[in-house]
C-alpha cells in the first residue's frame, strides 16, 4: 500500500507539433510490402507442447555428450 505522505511531483511532457494544414505524411509502407499466399500453400505449423511444470533440462550438445562415452 502507497504512503499517503509520498506525492510523485507531475513531469512536463514535451509532443511533436501538429503538422500544418497542407502537410502531407508519408507512409514507409509501400505496396510492394504486401505478401499474400494462396490457401493450401502455406504449411500448417507444428504444434509444440511444453510442460512448463517440467524440472527445466539443459540443452545438450552431441559433441559433448561423445565425450563422456
Amino acid at each position: 500500500m502507497r504512503d499517503s505522505k509520498t506525492v510523485k511531483q507531475p513531469v512536463k511532457r514535451v509532443l511533436k507539433p501538429v503538422p500544418d494544414h497542407g502537410a502531407y505524411v508519408h507512409s514507409s509502407k509501400t505496396k510492394f510490402n504486401d505478401q499474400f499466399a494462396l490457401p493450401g500453400s502455406v504449411p500448417e505449423p507444428e504444434i509444440v507442447r511444453i510442460n512448463t511444470m517440467a524440472v527445466p533440462q539443459p540443452f545438450l550438445e552431441p559433441d559433448k555428450l561423445e565425450q563422456w562415452k
